[in-house]
């Protein structure tokens, strides 16, 4: 176990293409099969782009098909605010002089403020591979102005960003000056570029969709009254890289009931479940005293050596920030005992090891030590009295322990046990353990024996979930399939749907299928997105086929 380094830093009917006439990404589904239980890879490919032109309005079909907040693709509207009036095509007026195009006329009457965009998950591009976002503007002459501190005048001020979790992330600004050079009404077009970064702003990872925003209360446009015209044409996305971005890998499996924790964050990050009950210490209790947990599932051990799995056992008088305010409560405590369980180049091993008056570091004084083909199993570690103890692997394997009656007594209640894992390397990050059953028994306090498999939610009477949110997520009898892809996934969304030879059912998103009363839970965890996949969800109680889309699935 490496030391702690930092605290925790942390859709949609039938599928419908944007028009463009330029080369841009363009994807094959990836499809898996689950069929009668097996599954099976079809299809997987990806071309190469060049730039992304999410519109050029060569048709009236580019502004009216579709209104956003009601989920249709391709449309424009207005996501809410009291400004908007509407859109409509302008076949006379196009940026480049093309008569056989036209652009996109937004009307306004700047009461309020409004955000016009082209509706949820219409598209998928990333600032990895896109340097600008890019458009043509052009304000009609009897548009409201707003005068600046320097006495220049222009069209307002204006917002353009994507969609971000039902907020909105702005990449840039701009702001049309009202008189040319000549000292004329500006009715000229004007190009637009505003640079992307991906590494500044994440959210920039994966855009799917544009959208323009300005706030006449506020941002300097208090002064402007009266309606706006303006035309937008040619919005595209420039500057691909010459690397292309491998599709998603699509894998699923089996989910067997049980609670899979994650390594969702950091490598030092802990992921930890914690008991309620605040009495937990084996000293004091009625003995044998043990505490036990059945693991369903463990990283390989040659391939992520290090990976950790352990329950820490921690006096609540000994921690600085209480016993559920810190996720590194093993790390800042000054005692604590632990169990762990880790893996080698060729097995896997556990031992017994505790501290006293220590913050800031690991247990120092190891009494126990055993080596064991599996980690997967029931591991049982057994007090048969305050210092006399035994550590039993899933193999029947153990290793007897003593401990110094002094230590003991600086362990005992009100203390508090702890189950859960640590990555310990960057590479084993997104990697997780499955819990299938924890038990305590012949403490003071509350007795636990909680089957992970037969739940049907996390405890929140016997558990308190430490560190990320998400990184526990309960498998049940009802959630049969894990569906787990690769990243980058820009633009991709999950579909499903009972048979490949039916041309006539469009695919789906899960979701479609229980009237999205229930939806997969999908998690990032490292490098792999993970969707647990409701029974309801599916498409049919014996075939299903999944698909991950670009452009995503729209229903």
């Amino acid at each position: 176990m490496k030391l702690k380094q930092s605290s925790n830093t942390k859709k949609p009917s039938s599928i419908l293409q944007k028009p463009s006439y330029h080369m841009k990404t363009k994807f094959v589904p990836l499809i898996l099969a689950v069929l009668a239980g097996g599954w099976s890879n079809l299809s997987s490919v990806q071309a190469q782009t060049t730039n992304f032109v999410v519109n050029e309005f060569n048709s009236a079909a580019e502004v009216t098909n579709g209104v956003p907040w009601n989920g249709a693709n391709n449309g424009w509207g207005n996501w809410y605010g009291n400004d908007f009036v509407s859109v409509q095509w302008d076949p006379t007026s196009d940026s480049s002089g093309n008569p056989h195009s036209g652009s996109m006329l937004v009307t306004l009457d700047n009461s309020d403020q409004y955000v016009l965009f082209d509706g949820f998950f219409t598209f998928g591009v990333s600032a990895v591979n896109f340097t600008n976002l890019q458009f043509d503007v052009r304000y009609d002459a009897s548009s409201a102005i707003r005068t600046n501190g320097d006495g220049s005048i222009d069209f307002g001020f204006v917002q353009v960003g994507c969609w971000n979790q039902y907020n909105q992330d702005y990449f840039g600004s701009f702001a049309i000056p009202a008189t040319n050079a000549a000292g004329k009404p500006n009715t000229n077009w004007t190009r637009i570029n505003i640079p992307l970064n991906a590494v500044t702003d994440p959210v920039q990872t994966n855009i799917t969709d544009v959208l323009f925003h300005a706030y006449h209360p506020g941002y300097g446009n208090q002064d402007m009254v009266g309606a706006t015209k303006y035309w937008l044409d040619n919005i595209q996305f420039v500057g691909a890289s010459a690397v292309s971005n491998p599709p998603p890998t699509l894998t699923v499996s089996a989910a067997t009931p049980a609670l899979r924790i994650f390594a969702s964050e950091g490598e030092y990050n802990r992921e930890d479940l914690a008991t309620t009950d605040g009495n937990a210490s084996w000293v004091g209790g009625t003995y044998p005293v043990s505490y036990s947990f059945t693991l369903s599932g463990f990283p390989n051990c040659a391939t992520y050596q290090g990976y950790q799995f352990a329950m820490f056992l921690i006096p609540s008088a000994y921690l600085p920030y209480g016993p559920y305010d810190n996720s590194y409560a093993d790390w800042d405590s000054t005692n604590d005992l632990w169990v762990q369980i880790m893996g080698n180049a060729t097995n896997y091993y556990a031992n017994v090891a505790w501290k006293t008056g220590l913050p800031g570091a690991n247990p120092n004084n190891t009494v126990a030590k055993l080596y064991t083909g599996s980690a997967v199993g029931t591991w049982k570690l057994t007090f048969s009295d305050a210092t006399d103890g035994v550590l039993t692997a899933p193999d029947g394997t153990s290793a007897p322990f003593s401990l110094p009656l002094a230590m003991t007594a600086q362990f005992a209640n009100p203390l508090v046990a702890y189950f859960g894992i640590e990555a310990n390397t960057t590479g084993n990050v997104g990697q997780y353990v499955d819990v299938s059953k924890i038990t305590v028994s012949g403490t003071a306090g509350q007795a636990v024996s909680d089957n992970f498999a037969t739940d049907s939610s996390l405890n929140s009477g016997t558990w308190n979930q430490l560190g990320s949110s998400s990184a526990a997520v309960l498998a049940t009898s009802d959630t049969p399939w894990w569906i787990s892809w690769t990243l980058p996934d820009f633009g991709f969304d999950l579909g499903t749907k009972a048979s490949l030879s039916d041309t006539v059912t469009p695919w789906y998103n899960p979701g479609y299928y229980s009237g999205y009363f229930s939806t997969p839970i999908v998690n990032q965890e490292g490098t792999i997105k993970w969707a647990l996949i409701p029974s309801e969800c599916l498409p049919s109680n014996t075939n299903a086929f999944f698909l991950l889309q670009n452009p995503p699935i729209y229903e």
